[in-house]
């Protein structure tokens, strides 16, 4: 029986003068043309009006070399693929039901924090702050043993110390790094484990540099642009600027070796000045440049003022101008670096992140686990306790797929990059979207900044991949 194809029902086309990119949006392998891709487009419009086709007899204005080539890239594609991309759909749940090859396991060192960020995510309630918190060695410990369980042979498991400002619970960052260097890791010789420090570096140990140095910590800092700026966004409790203590922290860094990335997050103060803040973390010294657009949330489900969210467009305009100015390579600038890695044939995440699949799991000093760091302390989110032994609670991960899955979602289905930016970051559906507190205009930001970070990055990518980039 012959072997019957068609061409794909969602095809994207960018255009740039003669240039053409033409790509399967299910399925994304583009094709580049610097000239004649219209007698492509056409080609593939004329062989639509047929119909299945088989492959061994084309119609005479089709050569089989055209007919290979469009099927390479999933122009045209066999005809009962669309049952195989069905059957597919239920991939999320199964990796949620099987061990993760990585994770990131957040552990909340403390609760507490000596800066008063104008946008901080950390909710009063569900951080408890009013408490001090702090993780025990029991927590951290039992924490750690849970989650590497979960890892696959020859796996990863990055643990990421996070607060509140973990430096403030240095000590107990010391002694997880002892108990996985000295019980875990020859338990589990086959998996690896990483450190990870995420830090607004205003407090520096004694012996940061020495233990960082002999375990390979790597560090994300934020710097939100110019000392003016930062010190606006990102005081310390008593309103005094942090600019000159953690840029002078972050010079001690990365002169002893240590590798330090920059975040910026991005608001009404930054969107027209990104080149700057590009230009500030070059000076710096830094390893890698982040921009995160505001999430106007935070994890007691307050809603910021609209008046501080970025303007998509600005911000859209900004990380063309940082991307073409080229002082950052894409392997270093966030957020090209995590789309670039998309671009890979039958690439497909329709979820956006790794939190509705537990591959972020966030401890809290008493060892209840989130599966992101806005979602601490909301209970319809928690996927699991230490103490109980039940991470992950499969129906929890089950149930926030089904809410973000760009296959559930009415404007997603109608996206062809649906596939590549997974809806974005699900953080705005899971607390703004659904909010009946939360005014129109706040829920359009929502989805109109992730929506724009994602086809702006893509769209850049794919004519930097076409030039040769």
């Amino acid at each position: 029986m012959q072997a019957h194809f068609v061409v794909a029902d969602e095809i994207e086309v960018l255009k740039r003068g003669e240039e053409i990119i033409i790509f399967n949006a299910v399925q994304v392998n583009p094709i580049y043309f610097p000239v004649g891709g219209n007698q492509a487009l056409d080609l593939l419009a004329e062989l639509k009006k047929m119909g299945p086709i088989s492959a061994a007899c084309l119609p005479d204005f089709c050569s089989q070399e055209a007919f290979d080539f469009f099927c390479a890239h999933f122009l045209i594609i066999p005809e009962d693929s669309s049952k195989t991309i069905e059957q597919k759909k239920c991939c999320g749940y199964e990796m949620a039901e099987r061990l993760s090859f990585s994770r990131s396991v957040y552990l909340l060192l403390t609760h507490s924090c000596n800066q008063a960020c104008i946008y901080c995510f950390n909710g009063k309630n569900t951080y408890q702050k009013h408490e001090s918190l702090m993780m025990s060695e029991e927590v951290a410990f039992k924490s750690l043993d849970n989650i590497l369980d979960s890892i696959a042979e020859f796996g990863k498991l990055e643990i990421v110390f996070f607060g509140g400002e973990p430096l403030m619970n240095w000590n107990l960052a010391k002694k997880v790094i002892d108990y996985c260097n000295n019980n875990l890791i020859p338990r589990n010789p086959g998996k690896q484990i990483a450190y990870h420090l995420t830090t607004n570096l205003t407090l520096f140990p004694d012996d940061l540099i020495e233990v960082a140095l002999q375990n390979n910590i790597t560090f994300l800092v934020d710097i939100d642009g110019p000392e003016e700026i930062h010190n606006k966004t990102r005081p310390f409790i008593n309103g005094q600027g942090s600019f000159r203590t953690t840029a002078g922290n972050v010079e001690k860094l990365i002169k002893a070796g240590l590798k330090v990335s920059l975040r910026a997050t991005v608001t009404s103060y930054t969107d027209s000045l990104m080149m700057d803040v590009a230009k500030t973390h070059q000076e710096l010294g830094a390893a890698g440049c982040a921009f995160v657009p505001l999430n106007p949330v935070d994890s007691d489900i307050k809603l910021l003022d609209l008046e501080l969210c970025p303007s998509p467009q600005k911000y859209a305009e900004g990380l063309r101008e940082v991307f073409h100015s080229g002082i950052w390579p894409i392997t270093s600038l966030y957020p090209f670096n995590e789309y670039n890695h998309r671009l890979q044939p039958s690439f497909k995440n329709p979820w956006g992140c790794g939190a509705p699949i537990g591959n972020t799991p966030v401890i809290t000093s008493n060892g209840e686990i989130y599966s992101c760091i806005y979602l601490v302390g909301n209970k319809q989110y928690e996927v699991g306790n230490i103490l109980m032994d039940d991470f992950p609670r499969k129906n929890v991960l089950a149930r926030m797929l089904d809410i973000v899955n760009v296959d559930n979602r009415k404007k997603c289905r109608e996206c062809s990059y649906r596939y590549l930016c997974g809806g974005g970051c699900p953080i705005g559906i899971f607390s703004i979207e659904g909010n009946p507190k939360a005014p129109n205009e706040l829920k359009e930001y929502v989805r109109e900044i992730s929506c724009t970070v994602s086809k702006t990055v893509l769209q850049e990518l794919f004519w930097n991949l076409a030039a040769g980039g």
